[in-house]
């Protein structure tokens, strides 16, 4: 079985799909196979894909159902130890970094770097936290690109394809509700498009999020979240007294809650 099963996934993305087989082929660290997941181009990306083909242990061109029902596609032709998710334009910062990450053994099931984004204004570079809550999650994110996934995670659990672009960030979350260790790589491991999908469709990805937490987090913290924002509103008022204020901030600050349920997994009694 190889080290690492990369997964590409592609659709009329011609000049990203060159970006992507140009940084993988030029990479020194070998032990890994390729799937790429076209969505049935029409943009000259299957002739391409079939040029390159002796680099890849399966592909296919045909229509799918969204970004995570070809990613879960791929995951079914994968039989690497890892699996990293690089879908066209995204980009393997350099050719040694594969080499770099697996120098060593890992006890995690996730590990993850940094993420150096590229955009029309300009490049800039995301540094993420060493250590994961859910707290952070559920306000922030780590990146899908430069995140590595143990394979036995998708034994019982694969993206959810009822959800256009938040389903990389949903399966962070129950991640960290099951108790997966994380680890943090303190570089950049790939160089990503800062126009994707979920930037082009911001309010798409808020209505998702939001109806991800609705449908998938336990009831204690979806509770604990509506009484933070309720919070968040009495702040604002005036007439709110500033001992009742510092009373509810000290009760229900967000982060303290959710560490709580984090190392105990009860409800919190209020």
């Amino acid at each position: 079985m190889p080290k690492l099963s990369i997964i590409t996934i592609n659709y009329n993305n011609l000049n990203g799909l060159k970006e992507t087989i140009d940084s993988v082929i030029s990479q020194t660290f070998t032990d890994f196979e390729w799937i790429v997941i076209d969505g049935g181009s029409t943009d000259g990306s299957r002739e391409l894909i079939e040029r390159f083909q002796n680099h890849f242990v399966y592909w296919c061109s045909e229509p799918d159902k969204g970004i995570y029902n070809a990613m879960n596609k791929g995951i079914s032709h994968s039989k690497g130890d890892w699996f990293l998710f690089l879908n066209s334009g995204d980009c393997i910062l350099n050719n040694t970094i594969l080499d770099k990450i697996f120098t060593q053994e890992y006890t995690s099931e996730i590990i993850y770097g940094d993420v150096l984004y590229t955009s029309s204004r300009g490049d800039f570079t995301v540094t993420f936290p060493s250590e994961l809550t859910l707290s952070y999650l559920l306000q922030m994110f780590i990146s899908h690109q430069s995140s590595l996934y143990r394979r036995e995670l998708f034994d019982t659990n694969m993206y959810n394809e009822s959800f256009r672009i938040v389903s990389d960030w949903l399966f962070h979350i129950q991640m960290i509700l099951q108790n997966r260790k994380f680890e943090y790589l303190p570089y950049v491991i790939t160089k990503c498009d800062h126009n994707g999908i979920s930037v082009n469709y911001e309010q798409l990805n808020k209505e998702e999020r939001l109806r991800a937490i609705e449908q998938f987090l336990p009831a204690p913290i979806k509770r604990d979240m509506d009484f933070i924002a309720t919070y968040n509103v009495f702040k604002k008022r005036k007439s709110f007294r500033i001992i009742s204020l510092r009373a509810v901030k000290r009760c229900l600050r967000l982060d303290r809650v959710l560490k709580l349920i984090e190392k105990t997994r009860q409800p919190k009694q209020i």
